[in-house]
């Protein structure tokens, strides 16, 4: 599988660092709900610059971060005549410090953000990461026409206290509408 979008932050740019050709990625981009959204340093981290979210106050728990709309996002939309196919999501994660309970979740439009595509308080902090790695060759990550979003809540115990992510990376492959429909194309899809 082929990288489609890639985020690293280097020079302190929410967009993507790297797009493939044929699709279009949007920055990483605030809910409008979070205390503090941005890149920065200075949370011991080995590769810096990285996101940094704050939660809005009170959003301690998962559930909070949903019914608050405590999230960033972006979106990857195919170009016209196009069909996307996803492969993984993977991305660098961790609490900004020590304080308890910090976590994220994410999940995508594809289900209208109803499923967790991951979810979990969130265990290492700098300089050490927590790799994850979510999996989207099913079905309903094949053949898309249409933009796809995927939203990262996040929640910690003030909102003076980070969730920080780095090195977000959208694995698949972007192909020909027209070929798509051909049976040597869909073995790729739903293999």
């Amino acid at each position: 599988m082929a990288n489609l979008l890639i985020y690293t932050f280097t020079g302190n740019t929410l967009n993507p660092t790297t797009t493939a050709e044929g699709l279009t990625g949007s920055a990483q981009t605030d809910s409008g709900s979070l205390d503090n959204f941005a890149t920065g340093t200075g949370n011991d981290w080995v590769s810096e610059p990285t996101i940094q979210a704050k939660p809005p106050t009170g959003v301690t728990t998962a559930a909070l971060a949903v019914t608050n709309n405590s999230y960033w996002y972006f979106t990857a939309t195919p170009n016209a005549g196009k069909v996307l196919g996803l492969a993984a999501l993977n991305l660098n994660a961790g609490r900004g410090g020590s304080s308890v309970p910090r976590g994220l979740k994410i999940r995508s439009s594809i289900d209208s953000y109803a499923g967790d595509l991951y979810s979990a308080n969130l265990a290492t902090y700098g300089p050490t990461w927590t790799a994850i790695s979510i999996d989207l060759s099913g079905v309903s990550f094949q053949g898309l026409t249409a933009a796809i979003t995927f939203r990262f809540y996040v929640w910690a115990p003030t909102n003076s206290n980070t969730v920080d992510a780095d090195d977000i990376i959208l694995t698949g492959a972007v192909a020909d509408a027209v070929a798509a429909v051909s049976p040597n194309f869909l073995p790729f899809f739903w293999a």
